[in-house]
């Protein structure tokens, strides 16, 4: 291993130790030394480091904490977007150019079949459920870097081949393409059914969170409220507290949707919406219900790869969300110290390829024609 990646690994290590809540909490430090000793001579250049880094995060810890990862400190999006559906790699959003792609699946990048390459992908990916994974295959999936930092992808590439099913294709030159960044909307409201549809994407913005309550506050003609956060990946769980509030000030009749990119502090809106008595529909959601979380990060000197840490365990206990922040606070949970407490909604339900094809929500329409029991 080169002078500069042994001097990032050292920092890597002692921060790591020093910062997160418990990193070594599964495994001793002769066989982090053993696993370090067998991949080292593996690493050529700063793609196949931080592959390494992400890899053996995810054998020390066995997988629990997703949260905890090193990233880019530049990766470029590619032109479009994938789904990973039932083990296929769709295109399903574009930049207006590779339109003619849509919702084909892709069986090759750069020659390589694209199992191969989940399964390397795979196998730097920390997650504590199958919905995180892939959506972080298909985050990967939709980056240069992402891409290129597999073993089998030559990391000098200046060129992407993909190869469709129907055996059509795209060849893409890195450094010409453009990115393409899907904006949604987050705080949208809607009215159907004389039900009220609440759209909610991310925890951030309090001001946007305020403007929000305040313009759903001045409509009444609904009968019950469908609460949407699919998409919503965590955030400042602070801001979610005035729409709880709101929901449960209107003691109406409450629909969750769910899907498998709600993640991290989003959970906070599943447990007070459980409380509230609401139902759920959707798929399963991207975390465990206990986690690491709570993201500080650090750079390292050499490399510039930015490491995320977790700095708290949230733990879900009798009903209710409790964390800790000290290495001897969570030595003391016994039972509840990472035994996976999973969620799943009421009624199990997702979009296929098809309805993503045909502009179809079947799980919203699902919420729109629920019918409550007395």
């Amino acid at each position: 291993m080169k002078k500069r990646y042994s001097e990032d690994l050292d920092i890597f290590l002692k921060r790591l130790k020093f910062k997160h809540i418990n990193i070594y909490h599964d495994k001793s430090s002769e066989e982090i030394f053993h696993y370090i000793k067998e991949y080292k001579n593996k690493i050529n250049n700063d793609l196949d480091f931080i592959y390494f880094l992400n890899c053996l995060l995810k054998f020390i810890n066995n997988g629990k904490d997703s949260h905890t990862k090193c990233k880019f400190k530049n990766n470029k999006a590619l032109p479009f977007m994938f789904r990973f559906l039932n083990n296929k790699l769709y295109l399903v959003e574009s930049a207006s150019i590779y339109s003619s792609y849509l919702y084909k699946d892709v069986i090759s990048i750069n020659g390589v079949s694209i199992i191969k390459l989940i399964k390397e992908m795979r196998d730097a990916i920390s997650y504590t459920t199958i919905g995180h994974l892939n959506s972080e295959i298909e985050f990967n999936f939709s980056s240069v870097n992402g891409i290129r930092y597999l073993p089998s992808i030559d990391s000098n590439t200046s060129t992407l081949i993909f190869k469709f099913s129907d055996n059509t294709s795209i060849e893409l030159d890195i450094d010409k393409c453009d990115s393409f960044i899907l904006e949604r909307e987050n705080y949208l409201y809607d009215i159907q059914n004389n039900r009220l549809i609440l759209k909610y994407i991310a925890c951030k913005d309090m001001d946007a969170m305020n403007n929000f309550i305040k313009n759903i506050s001045k409509l009444d003609n609904y009968n019950s409220i469908i609460l949407d956060i699919r998409g919503n990946g965590g955030g400042d769980s602070s801001v979610s507290v005035p729409l709880i509030d709101f929901i449960k000030s209107k003691n109406l009749k409450t629909i969750v949707l769910t899907d498998y990119n709600v993640y991290s502090s989003s959970t906070f809106i599943i447990d007070s919406m459980v409380n509230n008595n609401a139902i759920f529909i959707g798929s399963e959601i991207g975390t465990t219900m206990n986690h690491f979380g709570n993201i500080s990060s650090f750079k390292l000197t050499n490399t510039d790869i930015i490491v995320n840490y977790s700095t708290k365990y949230f733990y879900y206990k009798n009903g209710e969300f409790s964390s800790c922040s000290k290495r001897r606070e969570l030595k003391k949970l016994e039972d509840y110290r990472f035994k996976s407490v999973h969620f799943r909604p009421d009624i199990l339900l997702d979009n296929d390829i098809f309805d993503i094809m045909n502009h179809r929500d079947k799980v919203l329409e699902k919420a729109l024609s629920y019918e409550f029991e007395e």
